[in-house]
């Protein structure tokens, strides 16, 4: 479930949108409908599985998904600094 869960926005958006696009085309929608359908598809499964995906990791306790961010660079700080920083979270 860990592995699936962070990609699930993903997953779900991408799948409602081909599936809508595929259905669009062969009832033969104007392009311009299909387009707009399939974006508003992705939209709202992509919303629905953040919401899915928030429920799932605060019900199991794990903040992993929550965790994953950006490392933040401080202004002003050295390369020598930052490759330091680097070789020490790589050996913990």
């Amino acid at each position: 479930m860990n592995a699936i869960t962070p990609q699930l926005p993903t997953v779900m958006g991408s799948v409602a949108s081909m599936l809508v696009a595929f259905i669009s085309l062969m009832t033969g929608v104007s392009t311009e409908t299909c387009i707009m359908k399939t974006v508003s598809a992705f939209l709202v499964f992509a919303g629905f599985g953040l919401i899915l995906r928030h429920a799932l990791s605060s019900s199991s306790g794990d903040d992993s998904v929550e965790s994953e961010g950006l490392d933040v660079i401080i202004p002003g700080s050295t390369v020598g600094e930052l490759i330091d920083a680097e070789e020490n979270a790589a050996t913990n």
